[in-house]
């Protein structure tokens, strides 16, 4: 009798501490299942730069620090098209500044480059309308001072800088609208292509 008292004291000792044990792992499982491992804090870096990035363009069409003049702008266009020269001027291409030139060529085709202001790069290149072309090559016939010419007339004493000149129709003249930078002030002169009379002057603060 003894005998089988201890056996069964031996036997539930065993089931207990397989219990114990087995609800031991059942509550090691149970708070794994649970935890969370958070995820680490992101620590930004700022915004992306990249290294090809342009220096943004200077506003108002102002010439930025290091951009090339309207004559370098000039020659780069004309080594991409033969022709003559009818408009050049300070402009902006897809938020940087550019110089846009306006090349009538021997066969008649009216060609506008848009450059990049620093390097001299062409951005852009197309083909003006066929009557555009015409009305160009009118007004180019009319003109009897080329376009040097109407940039010396537009400065008095030389004062300014010359940013662009156009060719353009002023009504019953062909004319040429120069644009001038003096002291920071942008200012327009017209210029009557065929006599070389100053038609009109303003500045930006008019």
């Amino acid at each position: 009798m003894e005998t089988r008292k201890a056996v069964a004291l031996g036997v539930g000792a065993v089931l207990l501490f397989y219990a114990g044990a087995a609800s031991v792992v059942y509550l090691a499982t149970r708070d794994a299942g649970e935890a969370r491992v958070e995820p680490a804090p992101r620590v930004s870096a700022g915004p992306e730069r990249s290294a090809d990035r342009e220096p943004p363009a200077a506003p108002d069409g102002i010439p930025a620090e290091g951009a090339i003049s309207r004559e370098e702008a000039e020659r780069a266009a004309l080594e991409n098209v033969s022709g003559t020269v009818v408009e050049s001027g300070l402009d902006e291409e897809d938020g940087l500044l550019a110089y846009k030139v306006q090349i009538l060529d021997r066969e008649g085709t009216l060609h506008d480059l848009q450059l990049d202001a620093r390097s001299g790069r062409v951005l852009r290149h197309e083909i003006e309308d066929t009557e555009d072309a015409v009305e160009m090559r009118s007004l180019l016939q009319r003109a009897r001072i080329d376009r040097e010419r109407a940039a010396e007339i537009a400065r008095p004493a030389g004062s300014g800088r010359v940013v662009g000149v156009s060719l353009t129709d002023a009504g019953p003249y062909a004319a040429y609208e120069v644009e001038l930078l003096d002291g920071g002030v942008p200012g327009e002169v017209l210029v009557n292509a065929e006599n070389g009379e100053v038609l009109a002057r303003g500045t930006g603060e008019d």
